[in-house]
């Protein structure tokens, strides 16, 4: 993050990124762990009800992903707005190359 500060982008710029990233790594989260928990359930609910998909009421597959994108939102922007606040020079300055003057 910092490093992306002293290149020249706008905090605003990357607190964004780092949302679309956690939003993709969500819902990708969410797709994948569906598909596989559907893949495993099936031949069970097919045996046992006649039926290869679950029924479940709308509001509560909606609300297990706003509850995850909400929680990934949150646990992505807390740790970018911490680092944020300090300069970024401040942040990136641990990690200095020496100069070929200063090695002599």
């Amino acid at each position: 993050m910092a490093l992306l500060r002293v290149e020249g982008s706008r905090r605003a710029q990357v607190r964004a990124m780092a949302a679309w990233e956690a939003v993709v790594v969500a819902g990708t989260a969410l797709l994948l762990g569906g598909a596989i928990a559907l893949a495993t359930l099936a031949p069970i609910l097919s045996t046992a009800f006649g039926s290869a998909l679950p029924h479940l009421p709308w509001p509560v597959p909606a609300g297990v992903a706003t509850g995850t994108l909400l929680l990934t939102l949150l646990a992505t922007g807390l740790p970018v707005r911490a680092v944020l606040r300090k300069r970024a020079i401040a942040v990136d300055g641990a990690t200095v190359i020496p100069t070929a003057r200063a090695a002599r």
